[in-house]
């Protein structure tokens, strides 16, 4: 549903959560499906996003599981940083982090990283 002129929403809105499956060591994020995405990491892998047009605007967040100890690579080149910065991933076990996104072009996914909460 599209909100196409000036509206109040009262009350909270109903949000959910894509359960992202670790395939052939890659998780493959395609922003078309959600908002939100829950990666349950029980081994390294790495992130492949999918952006569309429609994606521009949108935000939201990843949040990582590390069911045991997995180490995320490089995120796609896409992905920008504050200042650029290389991520230092939490990768111990029963460990929970949140990686924060907003889609600025198809080529620009800005994201920032918070771990571990515990």
């Amino acid at each position: 549903m599209a909100i196409l002129q000036a509206s109040t929403i009262t009350g909270s809105l109903m949000r959910t959560s894509d359960t992202v499956t670790i395939a052939s060591n890659t998780a493959s994020i395609d922003f078309s499906n959600n908002d939100n995405f829950i990666i349950n990491a029980g081994s390294d892998f790495k992130f492949d996003w999918t952006v569309s047009t429609n994606n521009v605007g949108q935000s939201g967040t990843i949040i990582i599981n590390n069911t045991s100890t997995s180490t995320p690579d490089v995120l796609p080149d896409i992905t920008k940083t504050p200042d650029g910065a290389d991520i230092l991933f939490v990768t111990a076990s029963d460990s929970t982090s949140v990686m924060s996104y907003y889609i600025a072009a198809t080529d620009k996914v800005l994201v920032s990283y918070i771990g571990n909460f515990s």
